[in-house]
């Protein structure tokens, strides 16, 4: 049970001989969790889905998705890059679920070693563990690509007695990926992922970018003091045109890191240019502008079209708002063919 943003877990006991009524004991999750020194994380405060930011297709389609899911108590197995924020859907899926008013409880398997899963499941002489202590709710295996392969074989067997846990497991490496591995324990894949769903990464969502930095620009002025409205749009593009390798951790680390260096009320060019600069020699980075060639007019229609957009972008220096004017279409219909042309290159 939840109580000022605290966990506890909550023991009910018949009062002594003569006595009515019934006694009600709490103890404290998080220091059961500090006692241990597991890394059995226990948040005080949960992410839910109206805190998911972007209102891209591909993230509605996995939210919507992942609402479905919440309804069921079957096992989640939720797959993405690393960064694309697999935690935070984990934590709203167990936010809008039955168990919401019981613990959520996650753990990173690669940090946890074959002794201490023992002592984390089936506790000690001093304590008791996950499976036996009377504790129940969501338990959510991060990194479940990272087990073991002891412990592998062990989580099957827990997972078919653990009545009071709803399971969830995430990875980096796709469910698909670790079924054509022989070396994974193909009946944990089974038990963990009687439900999957995708995380997608940021690259394929551009178009929340620009909504993701606004709340992230909020929520530095609101720690900070500092009262910054925006970026200017050079900034702003060079940002959206960026490939993510590391999807949303990445920019909210960029965010901050640009929040710092700004000085007035808009992130000015001049003042992370040099962060620029070092993003452009991570692989994925957009090429900086080449000298313009002549624009190749064979093939059809589409495909010439294409080559004068790409042309027309790179004249404006990857300035959509001055190329979309330039062409006559809005930002949306760019996006639109732009991701077109990616897809096709691929």
């Amino acid at each position: 049970m939840h109580l000022n943003d605290e966990q506890y877990k909550a023991t009910v006991a018949l009062r002594g001989p003569g006595e009515t009524g019934y006694l009600v004991y709490l103890e404290s999750l998080e220091k059961w969790r500090t006692d241990r020194r597991f890394a059995a994380y226990l948040p005080s405060r949960l992410a839910t889905f109206t805190q998911l930011i972007g209102s891209s297709p591909t993230l509605q389609k996995a939210i919507s998705r992942a609402k479905k899911f919440a309804d069921s108590d079957r096992s989640v197995w939720i797959s993405g890059e690393r960064g694309t924020g697999k935690s935070a859907l984990a934590q709203a899926i167990h936010s809008a679920g039955k168990r919401r008013d019981q613990g959520f409880y996650m753990i990173s398997c690669g940090e946890v070693t074959d002794e201490e899963w023992d002592m984390l499941l089936t506790g000690t002489a001093q304590a008791p563990g996950l499976m036996e202590g009377g504790f129940a709710g969501t338990l959510y295996l991060k990194h479940a690509d990272r087990l073991s392969r002891a412990a592998q074989d062990r989580w099957p067997q827990v997972i078919r007695g653990g009545k009071n846990f709803r399971f969830i497991a995430s990875s980096t490496t796709p469910m698909t990926k670790l079924h054509h591995r022989p070396e994974y324990n193909q009946e944990l894949i089974t038990a963990l992922g009687e439900l999957h769903l995708s995380v997608p990464p940021l690259r394929d969502r551009p178009e929340d970018i620009e909504e993701m930095i606004r709340v992230m620009i909020a929520d530095y002025n609101s720690r900070t003091g500092k009262q910054i409205v925006g970026m200017r749009e050079a900034v702003l593009e060079r940002l959206i045109q960026y490939d993510w390798p590391g999807n949303l951790t990445e920019l909210e680390n960029l965010v901050q890191e640009m929040m710092i260096l700004t000085k007035g009320h808009y992130t000015e060019w001049d003042e992370v240019s040099e962060i620029w600069e070092r993003l452009r020699q991570i692989p994925g980075a957009p090429a900086p502008s080449a000298v313009m060639t002549p624009i190749d007019l064979s093939g059809d229609l589409e495909e010439i079209e294409e080559r004068i957009l790409w042309h027309v972008l790179q004249e404006e220096g990857m300035n959509q708002s001055k190329a979309c004017k330039r062409l006559g279409i809005n930002r949306s219909t760019l996006w639109r063919r732009l991701n077109k042309m990616f897809k096709n290159e691929t």
